[in-house]
């Protein structure tokens, strides 16, 4: 018996998330299962009948657990993770796959919640090598590049840890996390059907920007190298020109734009969750000190945009 092992509370789904969480890991086994008993009501807290399963005690990979159902009183959050150690793109993909399946939502950078609410980090093995290099250059790209994923890529991580190439865009992505400003929501709605609500002007124009605020555009080329013009009108009445220019677009996953004054880099990266978007915003400063000036502003302004866009998708 194990000196210290986890204890899972549930509302009253304990059995099911131990059969789901066997059939992901494949690697283990009930142990014991106990149930309430007929106790008094005066000397016992509220808890299910007498006779329905209270703990299951199970067992993956040699790791002891337990299971209970404890009624609604507490639920899961991100304060608590399982990290899940993979060799390889394969292995990571499965189990990524498995634990988002019937309303998992995936989070960022290798984290996803399960359709029970529980929270884990499915992780090469690689990336705590990458992430511990003595040389900081190869450490910031690799965080830098992760900070980007959703679902962590090995190749991807990899190739940032090689030396960089010098590149003639007019601003180069961050090498610092502390210069970026990212918010991320997820919508219920497809990739294709998000992507088309910033691609069309038309509609875009309807969901821009903070609350109160409204659009007027004078021009919209949208395609690498096309310019966006145009201006945000305030609830106050005030007026704010914006020219931003477009560095990237793929279809249904990404969009990168520049924005002139002030100057940032926006990485708008789309990935698939369950039958919803997940949506991320990357603002890149030229450094962590323009970035923290703009940061009281910035977030807040994201979150309103985006409650925006989910009205305007309904």
């Amino acid at each position: 018996m194990q000196k210290i092992s986890p204890f899972l509370w549930f509302h009253d789904h304990a059995e099911e998330a131990v059969d789901f969480y066997l059939s992901v890991f494949k690697n283990g086994r009930i142990l014991r299962k106990t149930r309430y008993t007929e106790v008094p009501q005066e000397d016992r807290p509220p808890c299910p009948p007498a006779g329905t399963v209270m703990t299951v005690e199970f067992e993956l990979f040699g790791q002891h657990y337990t299971a209970l159902n404890g009624g609604p009183m507490f639920t899961f959050n991100e304060s608590i993770s399982f990290v899940v150690s993979c060799e390889t793109q394969e292995e990571l993909d499965g189990y990524w796959e498995a634990l988002l399946a019937d309303g998992g939502t995936p989070v960022q950078c290798g984290w996803l919640k399960d359709k029970f609410g529980v929270t884990w980090q499915v992780i090469p093995t690689v990336l705590t090598d990458l992430v511990s290099s003595p040389d900081p250059a190869v450490s910031s790209r690799v965080t830098q590049a992760m900070l980007k994923m959703i679902k962590l890529d090995i190749t991807t991580r990899q190739q940032a840890a090689q030396p960089q190439k010098s590149t003639p865009q007019s601003m180069l992505h961050s090498q610092d996390p502390a210069s970026e400003i990212i918010s991320t929501r997820v919508f219920d709605v497809s990739r294709e059907r998000l992507f088309t609500a910033f691609s069309d002007p038309k509609q875009l124009a309807q969901w821009w920007g903070p609350k109160g605020f409204t659009n007027t555009f004078d021009e919209f080329d949208f395609r690498p190298g096309g310019d966006w013009k145009f201006t945000m009108h305030g609830p106050d009445g005030k007026a704010c020109a914006n020219h931003t220019r477009f560095i990237e677009i793929l279809p249904a996953e990404r969009i990168v734009y520049e924005h002139i004054a002030p100057h940032f880099r926006m990485t708008i990266t789309l990935a698939d969750a369950g039958t919803g978007t997940h949506m991320i915003w990357c603002m890149q400063f030229p450094s962590a000190e323009i970035c923290e000036r703009f940061k009281p502003i910035c977030v807040p302004a994201n979150e309103e945009n985006f409650d925006r866009l989910a009205a305007f998708l309904g």
